[in-house]
């Protein structure tokens, strides 16, 4: 295993805060010498190339607020135009990069001069908090994203944080052991924080999530869509504090054929019905 990656394995496994998130960021800032070629040789390894080629741009683990709705994607994706604004921010100092990471619904459009179409979307799962009227409140467009960094009730976190157009990682995580022993350091990072919901919109992340629950997590299922493209909802109250949601599609990048609310209402519904079973 590449010593970078090592290294950036153990401080996962050190993660229960905000403040060591922050941290994490300043130790990619000192180290992105180390983080380029540690990419160069995952690129090589991997086999990655055209739009799944990993960048050079300094890493992203995770953005906004880490205790309302922690959403988990596969890794951040790649744009020239925007991310080459981004990442000249952010390598300008680690002041910038913690600052954008940690106020990304404010300080990102800002810096590349546009709000990306992706966290439009995604940004409709605080609507999986319950009582999401009363704390976060039934606000769009702008005003949404004003809302999300203000409650840091919303966030993003990813399984690897490295910056692609497609994402050519998870296919794999069968076949490297090291790269399965990342993503699962990252998923069991982000159950250690407490959100009060996670929610794994991917196959791969919700297959690997559900490995590493602990068997007496049997979860709740529903089938959302028609035909050939069927996703599988599964919920599981994880503790007291943090409920898992994954679902076993491309939510926010890829087409599918449910709408928002067959989700939010079949949430409610598991919700209830785990409830009830703990009566």
């Amino acid at each position: 295993m590449n010593i970078f990656i090592e290294k950036y394995i153990e401080r996962l496994n050190s993660i229960r805060s905000d403040k060591d998130i922050f941290e994490l960021y300043r130790w990619f800032w000192r180290n992105r010498v180390s983080y380029a070629k540690t990419v160069h040789a995952i690129n090589g390894q991997l086999a990655l190339v055209g739009k799944y080629e990993l960048k050079s741009d300094l890493p992203c683990l995770s953005v906004g607020g880490t205790k309302g709705v922690l959403l988990v994607s596969a890794n951040p994706g790649w744009n020239k135009l925007l991310n080459e604004k981004e990442d000249n921010y952010c390598r300008d100092s680690s002041h910038n990069y913690v600052n954008l990471m940690q106020n990304f619904f404010i300080q990102h459009p800002l810096v590349v001069g546009k709000r990306i179409t992706w966290w439009a979307n995604a940004l409709a799962s605080f609507r999986l908090l319950e009582n999401w009227q009363e704390s976060f409140g039934d606000v769009y467009g702008v005003e949404r994203w004003s809302r999300a960094n203000e409650t840091r009730l919303v966030g993003g976190w990813e399984l690897f944080p490295f910056h692609s157009e497609k994402d050519g990682m998870t296919s794999k995580l069968d076949k490297y052991d090291w790269l399965k022993d990342c993503a699962k350091a990252s998923l069991k990072a982000a159950l250690r924080l407490k959100p009060r919901v996670l929610f794994i919109a991917s196959k791969h992340g919700a297959q690997l999530l559900h490995d590493i629950l602990p068997q007496k997590h049997e979860p709740y299922e529903r089938w959302l869509g028609s035909g050939s493209r069927w996703a599988s909802l599964k919920y599981v109250k994880y503790n007291s504090k943090t409920e898992v949601i994954t679902v076993s599609h491309q939510m926010f990048s890829a087409r599918r054929n449910f709408k928002n609310e067959q989700l939010f209402t079949a949430v409610r519904e598991m919700r209830s019905e785990s409830r009830k079973a703990e009566c």
